[in-house]
């Protein structure tokens, strides 16, 4: 949510944390096992209707559940041409925000980061300080030249204050799917050594906050349309539905219709259950009406993307509320709409919501196993799609809190 991404949402109220998790959907919430991954044609050539006789059922078993027998299949999704702004690729300086501290206190922690004299005397030659805090400018030699320890040490304090955006909420590329970023071979020479020496390694993962210079390195707008591919590239997930003809129809019933009029999809399970060997069905089928009609493809020319909260929000709307025009009406309306439930009691559409430091980081609709309904963004390089919820927390570091809409 920075840069290419919405920024952080600053007016979120902190939020307890989940209680203890157990059972089965605890399980698997956080169950870690990695399906195959396809490529994205095959999202373009999977069916979204009833698949009849069902002989095989393709992907990784999710955890049991009130779900009932649900299978996942991993996709890459990447951001088609038309959702690809080169302006959305900024080239200007990166501002660098210190609150709380005057110039000596700014001088104290980079010289504490290591910086030589030449380069901190650089540095702050381009400080603006007042109000209670510093701001510099640093320059693209200045940043590109860092060491890793020394990187390290600066962005991890510039990570600390929700005003540098992009160091708070940077792009993070966990080591198991390193081959998103650095499996690209359509980008300018180059363009990758510049993203490694810009990264910092945080645990399992790399994280990349100076979008900026590596978009001032690009010279052409091709250039940083095919950066900005390589950063929408995120991993997805498509669900089916296997309902044998043993099936308990009406407890899949009464999870998948949650919020819904009964009967909504029952005789689609039924019909289902008749078919020899049980029929399969494409989950997305069985979503309610948003999600339904925008898992797991881009906003069009024209369409406006909104962002996670939005999404979240209207994951069971028919028809889409727009009423959220700022950070503060999101936290109002998970103050007052919404109550805490452990996380071992989530079903569909409730709320998952990740928070720092008392601040809104995300939001995804939770539809099954460790599956969620997720809008990384609002820009029209970022999809709608059925994530894994591993996958999101990597991105979105934080407290994870289950929230369910109050009833009556």
């Amino acid at each position: 949510m920075i840069h290419q991404r919405q920024p952080p949402h600053l007016g979120e109220r902190p939020r307890p944390q989940a209680g203890t998790v157990n059972g089965s959907i605890a399980w698997a919430l956080l169950g870690l096992a990695v399906g195959a991954v396809v490529t994205g044609a095959a999202l373009a050539s999977a069916g979204g209707r009833a698949r009849v006789p069902p002989t095989t059922v393709h992907g990784d078993r999710l955890a049991p559940g009130p779900w009932g027998e649900v299978h996942r299949v991993d996709l890459v999704i990447e951001p088609p041409s038309h959702a690809l702004d080169p302006e959305r690729c900024p080239r200007s300086p990166p501002l660098w925000h210190f609150p709380g501290r005057d110039a000596v206190g700014v001088e104290s922690a980079l010289a504490g980061a290591g910086l030589a004299d030449a380069s901190l005397r650089q540095l702050m030659a381009t400080a603006r300080c007042g109000d209670g805090e510093c701001q510099l400018v640093p320059d693209r030699a200045t940043i590109v030249g860092l060491s890793p320890p020394q990187r390290d040490r600066i962005e991890g304090l510039l990570a600390g204050s929700l005003e540098n955006r992009s160091y708070w909420l940077p792009y993070v590329l966990p080591d198991r799917q390193s081959a998103l970023w650095f499996g690209d071979r359509g980008l300018r020479p180059g363009t990758l050594d510049l993203v490694r020496t810009l990264s910092r390694r945080v645990g399992g993962s790399l994280q990349l906050a100076e979008i900026n210079t590596v978009c001032a390195a690009l010279p052409t707008d091709d250039d940083r349309s095919a950066f900005l591919r390589m950063l929408g590239r995120v991993p997805a997930a498509m669900l089916t539905l296997r309902v044998p003809p043993d099936a308990d129809v009406d407890a899949l019933a009464r999870y998948w219709e949650r919020g819904r009029t009964p009967g909504t999809l029952r005789p689609l399970l039924v019909a289902l259950s008749r078919v020899p060997g049980g029929g399969t069905v494409d989950v997305a089928e069985l979503l309610p009406h948003y999600a339904r009609a925008h898992v797991n493809r881009f906003p069009q020319p024209g369409e406006a993307g909104h962002d996670c909260h939005y999404a979240a929000l209207n994951f069971d709307s028919a028809t889409p509320v727009d009423t959220f025009p700022d950070d503060a009406s999101f936290g109002q309306v998970y103050g007052s709409a919404f109550e805490v439930i452990p996380l071992a009691e989530i079903a569909l559409g409730d709320v998952l919501l990740i928070t720092r430091g008392g601040a809104s980081v995300h939001a995804a609709a939770y539809v099954a196993g460790d599956v969620v309904f997720s809008k990384n963004g609002a820009l029209a390089s970022s999809p709608w799609v059925l994530m894994r919820l591993p996958d999101v927390t990597d991105r979105y570091p934080g407290a994870v809190t289950a929230l369910r809409r109050k009833r009556g």
